[in-house]
């Protein structure tokens, strides 16, 4: 059975339809026998209204019309499934010519399509609408269109070499569609300036770049509270930004993706994010269990990669060459701040960052249990340039390797302690005993316990080189909670390192301290804060003991 998935856009383009002074209802099959024939007949704003039923047809909509084409109820995924568009090979199901009309074609099952190298399904070079479809098995990808409103559709089993499940040349917003097991380009590709994709789930798709996600030739995009989940890539796995600036990742779940090698690739890198002479700002986002030869986690190569990475959580990825966390190589030159990091493998060099013939700067960070034969934490090699300052590092400076004609600028601030997790995760030896090669990551709570030694250990004092202007500290941590607080309550508010902002009294973490904080540090009393996590959690003031202190520390603090 088919996939659907429907969100509230869907109620609101039945709203809209019903909202607009439009023309005559045209009926398909009852006024016309097909759908290409009532499109010849409508006049501008008429609503073609198509029953359920199979209809192999091309469909051409003239520029000089804006019409609707709907189902006779795009909200209802049964009518959607039975309302079916099938472009038999030919070409495209749908294309609409170039023009600065309004189309809206809604509530339809589209397949069967094939496109010269875009759009299969959908192809359009005017201002469209495109909501609550089912788009699958076509070639050259499921849609391809600008000017564009893309919302709350599956696109699905698409195939090509070329053309992605969703494309965007420029202006179009990609909101709420479920994108799964396509084979071509990306998931969703935008070039040109001004898309917005957001709130899409992305599942098994598999592409050249940017398994997922891939943004190129372009600025001012944006991409945002997505589920980028096991996709595959040679660059890329989950989201790639080629020759693109200024493009905001923010806030994603970028999770279990692979970048892998194909017959004429050498390397392949970014199992989550790969940057390619790109500078994006990497904010706010989750990005765990990718794989990739380079930079299990995040990948940025070339000279023009001055990317910003903020407040991410990057955790149990792996690399099978350098950096199961972070890799740069050829020049790039990543700023990173307020990172957690940790838990991240490579079977070569550097479990966390790896440097090679780039530069970086890390600031405010926790790097913690990485692993890898050479350099656990962070290793630097061909003339590589890196300053750290204000981070907690295991094993601290002695944890980095370095080959010769590196520099380490080591500056003021930084740690080796450990930073008191909620939870700290784990590997688990699930398959063969001995092999880590198939181990499984159990994800952790990497927020910070009271008495932590990030709390208050960072800077605020925080310059990105390529922008020394800017401060360049987060408004929020990744939980949501405005930073900076008074961690420690010593008068002065300082930012914690880290990803997450440690709040004094919110024993249950929610981002308040309210009297369900008071309720569970009484429920605690006289428990043992060394061994009983919750307890842990409500030792407010880190003496070894959940006492009345605790209760008043709350009290005191209570909103």
């Amino acid at each position: 059975m088919n996939q659907i998935r429907y969100t509230s856009a869907a109620v609101v383009f039945v709203v809209w339809i019903g909202s607009l002074c439009l023309g005559a209802d045209i009926r398909v099959p009852d006024d016309h026998s097909t759908i290409q024939a009532a499109i010849d007949a409508a006049n501008e704003e008429d609503v073609i209204i198509v029953a359920p039923g199979l209809y192999v047809e091309n469909l051409r909509m003239p520029a000089a019309k804006g019409l609707v084409l709907t189902s006779m109820d795009p909200t209802d995924s049964d009518t959607v499934a039975a309302t079916i568009i099938d472009g038999n090979g030919i070409g495209p199901c749908v294309e609409i010519g170039n023009g600065s009309e309004q189309f809206v074609v809604a509530g339809f099952t589209i397949t069967g399509g094939i496109g010269t190298r875009f759009g299969g399904g959908i192809y359009s070079r005017s201002s469209i609408m495109i909501c609550g479809n089912v788009i699958m098995h076509s070639k050259g990808g499921g849609i391809a269109a600008e000017r564009a409103t893309i919302v709350s559709n599956t696109v699905c089993y698409n195939v090509d070499d070329y053309g992605e499940a969703i494309s965007s040349l420029r202006h179009s917003s990609i909101v709420g569609n479920f994108v799964h097991n396509n084979a071509g380009a990306s998931g969703i590709g935008i070039g040109g300036s001004s898309n917005v994709v957001s709130g899409n789930t992305l599942v098994g798709n598999d592409g050249m770049d940017g398994g997922g996600i891939c943004c190129s030739v372009g600025e001012a995009n944006i991409v945002s509270c997505n589920r980028v989940v096991g996709n595959r890539a040679y660059f890329g796995g989950g989201v790639m930004s080629r020759a693109s600036s200024g493009v905001m990742i923010v806030g994603n779940l970028i999770a279990d993706n692979k970048a892998y090698l194909s017959d004429t690739e050498t390397e392949a890198g970014g199992g989550g994010i790969a940057c390619e002479d790109s500078s994006p700002i990497i904010i706010g986002n989750i990005i765990v269990r990718n794989e990739a030869q380079w930079g299990g986690g995040i990948f940025c190569k070339g000279a023009g990669s001055k990317l910003t990475i903020m407040n991410n959580l990057i955790a149990g990825n792996k690399a099978a060459v350098v950096g199961g966390g972070v890799a740069l190589r050829d020049g790039a030159a990543p700023f990173l701040t307020a990172n957690t990091m940790v838990l991240n493998r490579s079977k070569q060099y550097a479990g966390g960052v790896g440097a090679v013939k780039g530069q970086a700067s890390l600031v405010d960070c926790i790097l913690w249990g990485n692993s890898a034969p050479t350099g656990a934490e962070l290793m630097l090699a061909n003339t590589a340039n890196v300053t750290v300052k204000h981070c907690n590092i295991a094993g601290g400076q002695s944890a980095a390797f370095l080959t010769e004609g590196c520099t380490l600028a080591w500056g003021a601030g930084n740690i080796d302690a450990d930073p008191l997790f909620v939870d700290t995760g784990r590997w688990d030896d699930a398959g063969t005993p001995g092999d880590a090669s198939d181990d499984v990551f159990i994800l952790g709570d990497y927020r910070l316990l009271p008495g932590s030694p990030c709390i208050d250990a960072g800077t605020n004092d925080v310059d990105n080189p390529a922008t020394p202007d800017v401060e360049a500290l987060p408004d929020m941590d990744l939980a949501g909670i405005a930073r900076i607080i008074d961690g420690d309550l010593d008068g002065t508010a300082t930012i914690d390192i880290g990803a997450y902002e440690y709040l004094p009294g919110d024993v249950n973490y929610d981002g308040k301290v309210n009297i369900l904080d008071l309720i569970s540090v009484r429920n605690s009393l006289g428990k043992d804060a060394a061994s009983d996590p919750a307890a842990r959690r409500c030792d407010v003031n880190n003496d070894g003991a959940v006492n009345v202190l605790d209760v008043i520390a709350v009290r005191n603090r209570l909103k």
